[in-house]
């Protein structure tokens, strides 16, 4: 089964990156035909993952996040993968891993044109309600914080373990019952 995650950069190596791999891996080692979308590679090998870098344009990091979205969109609809994991704010991915707050309740008004326009844009993209996105929060605090800020569905939400194998186990469960049998 073919999965794509995306990560704006893998370089930097903080804590979704090292999540995005370890899962990648996992998902590789299960037999699934994985592909990582980002802008800046791992600078150390992926073992059977595919890497595909996009150039995510913009002079400013709201639009580079925008283009990016844009970006992973595009290659999802020209090579048809059978699920979309993402990490970073794209709206239509079928799962996305939330490594942020919300930031409808962490900005200011004065901070909203235009980098807020556009960053708050992308996250109704994800968690509003209309949204089929299946959402994947790090604790419960992270959760209930997004559900009074976009109300979504119950059943879209799930609190991953704090422990690295429960919470690949967890992940991978989910994918595969997503996926369409072989």
């Amino acid at each position: 089964m073919k999965i794509l995650l995306a990560v704006f950069q893998l370089e930097k190596q903080s804590g979704k990156e090292r999540d995005c791999i370890a899962i990648a891996r996992h998902l590789a080692g299960r037999g699934h035909d994985v592909t990582l979308i980002t802008t800046i590679p791992s600078s150390e090998p992926l073992d059977r993952i595919t890497t595909v870098k996009v150039r995510a344009r913009g002079l400013t990091n709201h639009r580079r996040a925008r283009n990016f979205a844009r970006a992973v969109r595009e290659h999802r609809r020209t090579h048809q993968p059978d699920a979309l994991l993402s990490f970073e704010l794209v709206p239509g991915a079928d799962f996305h891993y939330v490594a942020d707050d919300a930031a409808i309740l962490r900005d200011r008004l004065w901070a909203w044109p235009p980098r807020q326009r556009i960053r708050l844009a992308l996250e109704r993209g994800v968690f509003a309600a209309a949204s089929r996105t299946e959402l994947w929060f790090l604790t419960q605090d992270q959760h209930d914080a997004y559900h009074i800020a976009y109300d979504f569905d119950p059943t879209r939400a799930h609190v991953l373990p704090a422990d690295p194998k429960k919470l690949l186990a967890t992940v991978t469960a989910r994918l595969e019952q997503y996926l369409p049998a072989a």
